[in-house]
């Protein structure tokens, strides 16, 4: 899009992509003056912008990139994306170069299994497709009742890397007590930490943790981005206390470490493994099914 415009991607300042990003990003913050790209229409029907993101993936001629553009923002990720007004706000994915065509049906059934397991989540739901079972969204949760909600990730707060492994989970519970000074936050990141280990979502970057600020209080942002991954290298992006691939045993000595009582995590977190076998095992995606 910037070559259309006339311009050089790498002579581009990060004041001008802030310019760029205008009021188009995500949380609280807008960026002025705006520069005005991609002020057109996007298509409004998902099976066509998908299949345009499918295009870009595989480096084929776009018409109009501004659209696409103008769909998704800022968004980011690993997946295109673009945001829906349906009463309300609403994060809509398509899948990647390497996912499977239902792979909306497969994050649809994990947030299901998440919230059953107890995890905040925001509202979800599969949005309609002729090509595939459904289209993933989620409703965005850093708007409230028309207003833009404070929101940082523990990436942007301790300035690591999303792309690699730089944290643990022991440090994110440090972190997230320090922002919200409450235990119950902390056992709601224990069981979403259950839920990452048990779930095989390995991709549990320093990106994918977030809070969310109201009336000067902080508390932790409701999960996403909860579906089956195969992550760096086998092994989780935030560690179990240094262990990549944790076990129930390190799930546990870390909920000791944090001070969380022995009966109720050991509980905890039996019931989360339990819930993400069954869906694992549903899906056939449990390890020694796979190839």
């Amino acid at each position: 899009m910037l070559a259309e415009k006339g311009l050089d991607p790498a002579d581009v300042s990060p004041l001008q992509r802030l310019s760029i990003v205008g009021s188009r990003g995500r949380g609280a913050l807008r960026y002025v003056p705006e520069s005005g790209f991609a002020a057109g229409t996007w298509p409004h029907d998902l099976d066509q912008l998908a299949a345009l993101c499918s295009s870009i993936l595989d480096e084929k001629p776009v018409d109009d990139l501004d659209a696409v553009y103008a769909a998704g923002g800022s968004s980011g990720g690993a997946r295109p994306k673009a945001y829906v007004e349906d009463d309300g706000s609403w994060l809509v994915k398509f899948p990647s170069r390497i996912d499977p065509p239902d792979s909306g049906l497969l994050e649809y059934d994990y947030m299901q299994c998440a919230a059953s397991c107890g995890i905040n989540v925001p509202a979800f739901k599969l949005f309609p497709s002729k090509t595939c079972s459904g289209f993933f969204g989620t409703k965005r949760f850093d708007v409230h009742h028309g207003q833009r909600v404070h929101m940082l990730s523990a990436s942007g707060i301790v300035e690591v890397s999303h792309r690699v492994p730089s944290l643990d989970y022991q440090g994110l519970f440090q972190l997230s007590f320090f922002l919200t000074h409450s235990r119950g936050e902390a056992e709601q990141l224990f069981r979403l930490m259950c839920f990452n280990v048990f779930a095989h979502n390995y991709d549990d970057h320093a990106s994918n943790f977030s809070w969310l600020c109201e009336g000067g209080a902080w508390r932790l942002a409701p999960a996403y981005d909860l579906t089956y991954s195969a992550g760096f290298h086998r092994g989780h992006m935030t560690s179990v206390i240094g262990v990549g691939k944790p076990t129930m045993a390190d799930v546990l000595a870390l909920a000791k470490e944090i001070g969380l009582p022995a009966n109720a995590s050991r509980r905890i977190a039996g019931d989360i493994q339990e819930a993400c076998h069954d869906l694992l095992v549903s899906h056939d995606l449990e390890p020694q099914n796979r190839s």
